[in-house]
């Protein structure tokens, strides 16, 4: 028996696609050089966000229409579902989007990733099969991140103080060269 949408499922059906394909952009558009800038990725994270408190509004208008119309049970747990499915997906949209930042990050800095197959710090997703890290596996990709910049930090510290010592030695041969030219 198949049951008829309205225009407002349909409606709610096609901005959950719309979610997905946008998603799907923003992830290609996280690993190049044009949105790689904190103003994009602060405005996209407060648009995913926004999205997804957009849709709990919805779903709370929705579902006290639904209670107020005496709508059957089976309806009303039809649109719960949508709603956890809808939630679901733009949930995972956000952290994919928080997770391929950071993935991002530490791949330009070269810190070790955790494996790929270890479910304490990865969350596959049934969106093109690929995953996402969960809170515990950002965290730790941020502390390899953290320890890859100390460490180029220190490599380059190290070159600076290098670099500086020649600099004076010669600074204090032409002095020397100057003084010995000076009295003769």
């Amino acid at each position: 028996m198949a049951v008829a949408s309205t225009p407002a499922q349909r409606a709610e059906k096609s901005a959950c696609f719309t979610l997905a394909l946008w998603a799907a952009a923003l992830t290609f558009c996280s690993h190049s050089v044009i949105c790689d800038s904190i103003h994009f990725n602060m405005f996209t994270l407060w648009k995913l966000r926004r999205y997804r408190t957009r849709l709990d509004k919805k779903f709370e208008k929705h579902l006290a229409k639904a209670r107020k119309n005496h709508e059957p049970h089976e309806e009303i747990q039809r649109l719960q579902f949508d709603f956890i499915e809808a939630g679901q997906e733009a949930d995972v949209a956000i952290e994919s989007f928080l997770s391929d930042k950071l993935l991002h990050k530490a791949m330009k800095l070269d810190a070790r990733l955790p494996a790929s197959d270890d479910s304490t710090f990865w969350v596959m997703a049934d969106q093109m099969h690929r995953g996402y890290l969960n809170t515990t596996g950002r965290n730790l990709v941020r502390d390899r991140i953290s320890e890859a910049r100390k460490r180029n930090f220190d490599d380059r510290s190290r070159w600076i103080s290098f670099v500086s010592g020649i600099v004076g030695i010669i600074g204090g041969l032409i002095g020397i060269l100057a003084l010995l030219r000076h009295k003769s």
